[in-house]
């Protein structure tokens, strides 16, 4: 009896290697690949011709605390979008932590400064009815975030002293708030999924720049989005955009 030629033998094995190498990818996929990316990661409400031509405009971005708004925040900042002389480590404006007369008069400081800027803040969407007869061509970004994941967030930060559960409570009661807001005012706004940012912030970045009028290169896109990291800050300096 002949012995089998190496052409046999390895013809023979590569049913077997097909099957290893497609359990090994199965496993790869399971533990590295949360979900596909998306094509979008937000929506756009109440969008005008008019707002959107005009030559001046405010952007207000606001959601919930640990929300993801400082990682929206960011991106308009890399963007090249004016968003406050002196950020704090999260992207707000200190000039927006003051009284409503203080942020009225901030905000007639910017308009007289900068055709388009904004500011973040959580809470900013509901804190809007003293400012809003001051705020020129009032352009919204609302980030929103699965709640479970805010109340998770609230969690691992003791020292907040807000436990999971009341972490939810504050989330929904918050998006509840934004909502009516974004309904009663019906101006232009760009609400944004955080988790689907997190998934694609390429098309993020993409979707931001559009509804803020920038035009980014290719490569400032891919660098503005390499800076999307759930979980953390990073320092605010910006990326420069050509």
């Amino acid at each position: 009896m002949s012995s089998p030629t190496i052409k046999t033998v390895r013809k023979q094995l590569r049913p077997l290697k097909r099957t290893w190498l497609a359990e090994k990818l199965r496993v790869f996929q399971d533990r590295n690949v949360v979900a596909a990316a998306p094509d979008t990661v937000s929506t756009v409400l109440y969008e005008d011709a008019a707002s959107r031509a005009a030559p001046q405009a405010t952007y207000v971005v606001g959601g919930i605390a640990r929300g993801g708004t400082s990682s929206i925040a960011s991106i308009c900042h890399d963007l090249g979008l004016f968003m406050g002389p002196r950020m704090l480590s999260n992207f707000e404006d200190r000039a927006f932590h003051g009284a409503p007369d203080v942020q009225i008069e901030t905000i007639k400081m910017r308009n007289a400064s900068h055709s388009f800027w904004g500011w973040k803040h959580p809470a900013a969407l509901r804190r809007l009815d003293p400012l809003m007869d001051h705020i020129r061509n009032p352009r919204f970004i609302l980030v929103m975030r699965d709640p479970v994941a805010v109340g998770l967030s609230y969690d691992k930060r003791t020292k907040l002293g807000i436990n999971a559960a009341e972490g939810m409570d504050r989330a929904l009661d918050a998006l509840e708030g934004n909502m009516a807001v974004i309904r009663a005012l019906q101006r232009p706004t760009l609400v944004v999924s955080y988790e689907k940012l997190i998934l694609a912030p390429r098309v993020g970045v993409e979707e931001i720049a559009d509804f803020i009028g920038m035009r980014p290169s290719a490569a400032d896109l891919k660098r503005v989005a390499s800076f999307v990291k759930p979980g953390r800050y990073r320092a605010s300096k910006p990326v420069p955009v050509t």
